[in-house]
């Protein structure tokens, strides 16, 4: 039999979201690239100030959410193709996602810390 259609629809979804959340941050990058030019005597008082404001922190929590979508997306398709052994399989999402959510509310916790 062939791949049902709901495997194909996912994997096709998470294709996508994948690229899209590229396109985000690659966006975010540029922003951050513009304000460095912009700002040649960069000090910290303007860095901060930048990162102080609601919707910098926002922008910025979003980009870090899609960084570690994509990155799951990323490691979830590498354990499946080389861990073939279900119990290691298993341990490896686990650690994987342990290790994203740690590093997401990490973030979060450096980000509204100010």
């Amino acid at each position: 039999m062939g791949m049902s259609i709901n495997k194909g629809y996912a994997g096709y979804r998470d294709w996508k979201l994948q690229r899209l959340s590229a396109i985000v941050m690659i966006a975010y990058v540029c922003f951050l690239f513009a304000f460095f030019v912009g700002h040649a005597h960069l000090t910290y008082d303007r860095w901060a100030a930048l990162f102080s404001s609601v919707w910098m922190q926002v922008s910025t929590m979003v980009v870090i959410l899609l960084l570690l979508i994509h990155t799951w997306i990323g490691l979830w398709t590498i354990g499946t193709d080389y861990i073939k052994n279900l119990f290691l399989h298993t341990v490896y999402n686990a650690c994987v996602f342990i290790a994203l959510l740690g590093f997401f509310f990490w973030a979060a916790h450096i980000l509204w810390s100010f």
